[in-house]
């Protein structure tokens, strides 16, 4: 168990995305029990992409899901073997991380799993969820730098065409302001008509 702990520990460090994690998960779970169970991600909003679910087609689709997103909100187990929706033929596991909670994983188990392979069951669903907490934060991490640099792109890009605004805006309004309210030299008029046209050249 402790060898089978640390290879799956091993093999989580070297993943280097949540595809790659929940692939090594996956691999390790159904070398170990003998199983392929599915993994279900939340949207960083506490709620479960339900689209990536693949159960097989003889099952109730909108039933599985309603069961996953319940595992998920309550925490808890649920499915076959549990209190809780316990006519499923799936067994539903929140993954549970420190800060943030990754998903749902459900699976349908061969055979009842016995006491020493609940306990490694669950420990193998502990290192996963870990991983996978730390990948998805990480994710938000940088989505939300990307958001803040592109918020001050936006800034940047907004007080830059503002600017480039004004400038002939300003030139058009106070040379007509001038020649409405003051009388002039025909010169100093076409002067004037002059930097109308320039400025209205530069906004168009």
């Amino acid at each position: 168990r402790t060898n089978a702990l640390f290879h799956l520990t091993l093999e989580l460090s070297k993943a280097g995305s949540l595809g790659d994690i929940i692939k090594t998960g996956i691999n390790e779970l159904n070398s170990q029990f003998g199983v392929i169970p599915e993994i279900v991600l939340q949207d960083g909003k506490n709620n479960l992409l339900e689209a990536s679910l693949m159960v097989d087609k003889t099952s109730d689709p909108e039933r599985v899901k309603t069961i996953a997103a319940w595992c998920f909100q309550n925490q808890q187990k649920a499915g076959t073997g549990t209190s809780h929706f316990s006519d499923s033929r799936y067994s539903f596991y929140p993954l549970k991380g420190n800060k943030q909670n990754p998903g749902v994983l459900l699976v349908q188990h061969v055979k009842p799993l016995s006491g020493d392979q609940c306990l490694l069951w669950e420990a193998f669903l502990g290192q996963i969820s870990i991983a996978l907490e730390r990948e998805f934060l990480g994710e938000m991490a940088q989505r939300a730098k990307f958001l803040h640099e592109s918020d001050r792109l936006y800034k940047t890009l907004f007080n830059s065409i503002s600017h480039e605004f004004r400038i002939p805006v300003a030139t058009i309004m106070g040379a007509s302001d001038t020649l409405l309210h003051e009388s002039h030299s025909e010169v100093i008029r076409n002067e004037l008509f002059n930097e109308i046209f320039k400025a209205s050249v530069r906004l168009n």
